[in-house]
């Protein structure tokens, strides 16, 4: 559903859309879609002629206030112009965390639906002095979803920003940490949705790590890169790979974490997904300390060997903004395409040659200005049966779906805004739940989209 509203004329492009959004949470989030030179306050020193607005300095809210009108115009402009169709609105509903929190790992399997650990009311996003061990889990209930409260379980210790995957049924929860300046965790949790139990081991990981990317292909899971904090207190990017390997049931074994392989750059903050069963490919991320993003993409055929190198591509860099390859979208649409979006682009690999960089992605042009990079949201990307993909955009907060089928794209509203937050899905139900907002307040709300 394209966004619609009142037209009016302005001195700069000619029309804009009118009235805003409410700009308490959008406001900053354009600072940081668009890597403008300074934000303090409430005044905002934007680029000169960024998207027909004057250089002067002005109020924070009015300038912003214009820039959004002008990128909902071209959303609207691109779609009437390239003629492109609308995915159909899902139903809407909304469900609660048990508390309010950011940095969660989000997960599903066999229909169960988990937001695990994540981090309190820091006075900085980049830390986690306050984090939980916290397992909310909501299963089908009366046609819809539900919290289910009735078995107390959690983290074997609370912290944020851990990464979650599932494979046979069991939904593995690896690393994370408590805070910014102290080693990451080395824990592996697996929670097994059938016996609803969690299991630990602490020594999973030979050294902490927090903002790693993680894929399942088949019955094992693969976890790439991630950031390190020494004992020394210095913090570095990872480039190791790792598998977790199945065990003859089909589930992830707790010992069974083990390093395959390395990345082509160390770097965090990535996307990852499956290409069916013959691979994963590990996209963007930010490299080695200070953050330097990168648009790489490593590509590794399954399974992967000790020792095995990826092939390895590069993304279009897209200026003016450089955090585009930072915090990628990627979702798998079948055994043959998965998908990957920054803030412009939804790149299509759907070939053997397009996987390992031997030719051209098929790129399709999003009509709208994505904030996927922007929502700073690990595992952003989930594969909706029948419908398609969905990302998680920051600005304005929404969750975009791309159709392959009927080639169509699709922006659906959410109540609150869930920067840092979770997002999973099960059969045609999406849910988007936790995070922040751009003033610093978490939420507890739970978006939850169901497609016919």
């Amino acid at each position: 559903m394209v966004t619609t509203a009142t037209m009016v004329r302005t001195s700069h492009i000619g029309i804009v859309f009118s009235p805003p959004r409410s700009t308490s949470e959008n406001t900053r989030t354009m600072c940081l879609l668009l890597r403008w030179s300074r934000f303090s306050g409430c005044v905002c020193e934007p680029r000169k002629e960024t998207f027909g607005i004057p250089s002067t300095q002005a109020t924070f809210t009015t300038e912003i206030m214009k820039l959004e009108h002008q990128m909902l115009f071209l959303t609207q402009a691109a779609a009437l112009v390239h003629g492109v169709a609308a995915l159909s609105d899902p139903q809407h509903s909304t469900l609660q965390l048990s508390e309010p929190r950011r940095a969660v790992a989000a997960a599903s399997a066999d229909g169960v639906v988990v937001f695990a650990g994540g981090c309190g009311p820091d006075t900085s996003t980049f830390v986690c002095d306050y984090p939980t061990d916290i397992i909310d889990v909501f299963k089908p209930s009366n046609g819809g979803f539900a919290r289910d409260d009735s078995n107390n379980i959690s983290l074997s210790t609370a912290r944020g920003w851990p990464t979650a995957c599932s494979a046979g049924g069991v939904i593995a929860i690896l690393g994370g940490g408590k805070e910014g300046q102290k080693p990451h965790s080395r824990v592996l949790d697996l929670y097994d949705t059938s016996t609803q139990t969690i299991s630990s081991n602490a020594t999973s990981l030979q050294v902490g790590l927090w903002g790693h990317a993680c894929a399942t292909v088949g019955d094992d899971i693969y976890f790439a890169g991630g950031k390190v904090i020494s004992q020394s207190l210095q913090p570095s990017m990872s480039d190791q790979v790792s598998r977790l390997a199945a065990g003859a049931d089909g589930k992830p074994r707790l010992d069974g974490l083990e390093q395959v392989a390395k990345l082509s750059l160390d770097r965090e903050a990535a996307g990852a997904t499956n290409w069916g069963d013959k691979g994963f490919l590990v996209a963007g991320g930010t490299g080695n300390w200070p953050p330097i993003d990168v648009p790489i993409v490593d590509a590794f055929t399954t399974p992967v060997e000790e020792g095995a190198t990826p092939c390895t591509w590069n993304l279009n860099p897209m200026p003016p903004s450089p955090l585009n390859e930072y915090w990628l979208g990627a979702a798998a649409w079948n055994d043959t395409v998965s998908y990957i979006m920054d803030n412009k682009t939804l790149y299509a690999v759907n070939s053997d040659s397009a996987f390992c960089g031997q030719s051209p992605t098929t790129n399709v042009t999003i009509p709208f200005v994505s904030g996927v990079p922007a929502a700073r949201m690990p595992g952003n990307g989930v594969l909706v049966d029948g419908v398609g993909v969905c990302f998680y955009s920051a600005v304005p907060s929404s969750l975009v779906c791309y159709g392959p089928d009927q080639q169509a794209f699709g922006n659906f509203a959410c109540d609150a805004t869930h920067v840092s937050g979770g997002i999973t899905a099960t059969g045609k139900t999406v849910f988007v739940g936790g995070g922040v907002d751009l003033a610093g307040k978490i939420t507890d709300v739970v978006d939850v989209f169901t497609f016919e």
